[in-house]
């Protein structure tokens, strides 16, 4: 079985960035979650900058969500 990268996955544009969703985890209690996030900075089609990102997300009684 061949392993998959992140790298495999992004597109490359020539300028900006890429993101991937890499996984969400929710709380218990339903109020909130994590999302997991990789994303590449491109400059003419190099990668230029990778980073992780952790986003938490809280959840209203009224089943919007609320970034923090």
């Amino acid at each position: 079985m061949e392993k998959v990268s992140s790298q495999d996955i992004v597109k490359r544009p020539f300028f900006g960035k890429s993101k991937v969703l890499l996984e969400t985890i929710h709380s218990l209690d339903e109020k909130w979650y994590v999302e997991f996030w990789d994303i590449h900075y491109f400059f003419l089609g190099i990668e230029v900058y990778h980073v992780k990102r952790e986003v938490i997300h809280q959840v209203k009684p009224n089943g919007k969500k609320v970034n923090s």
